[in-house]
Parts: C-alpha cells; sequence; structure tokens
C-alpha cells in the first residue's frame, strides 16, 4: 500500500478525511512492525526514510484538512494557533 494524499475540496466529505486517516493510521502501524523486525540499522534507516516518514506526512496532510474543517469546540486537540501562543 501505498501514501497516497489528494486534497478533498467538499465541506461534506469529512467522513472521507477521517477514513483516509485512518487508513494511513493502520499502513503506518503495519510499517512499524515491519520495520521493527529489521535487524540492519541502515535498512532500517532506509525504511523510516523511504517508506515511513512518507506515511506519516500524509496522514498528518488528512489530519490537518480535517482540524481547518471541524470547528475548534468539536477539534479533540490544541490547533497550532492554542500550541504557538498559549506556550
Amino acid at each position: 500500500m501505498k501514501a497516497i494524499y489528494t486534497r478533498i475540496n467538499n465541506e461534506n466529505d469529512i467522513a472521507k478525511l477521517i477514513d483516509g486517516a485512518f487508513e494511513q493510521l493502520n499502513l503506518l502501524r503495519d510499517l512499524k512492525v515491519e520495520t521493527q523486525k529489521l535487524q540492519d540499522i541502515t535498512e532500517r534507516a532506509n525504511q523510516y526514510t523511504q517508506k515511513v516518514i512518507p506515511v506519516m506526512n500524509c496522514l498528518r496532510d488528512f489530519c490537518d484538512d480535517l482540524e481547518k474543517k471541524i470547528p475548534s469546540g468539536y477539534w479533540p486537540f490544541p490547533n497550532y494557533a492554542e500550541i504557538l501562543f498559549r506556550v
């Protein structure tokens, strides 16, 4: 499976964003198991660089779009502004 992200413009497609995020999260879990089995540290580093990090970035893209579409009162995590300015 490959990390794929296409921006969803329709406001009614929050469910699609959630599905996409869960799909990437499951892929990330599988890659974690696969990567931890690698004994060679160079192979493991390459696996993280070539497979794990792109999936993490894709997951973040889905979550960033969800954060923009879901009202802050319903968003269960601090948003960027809260993290940056309430420290």
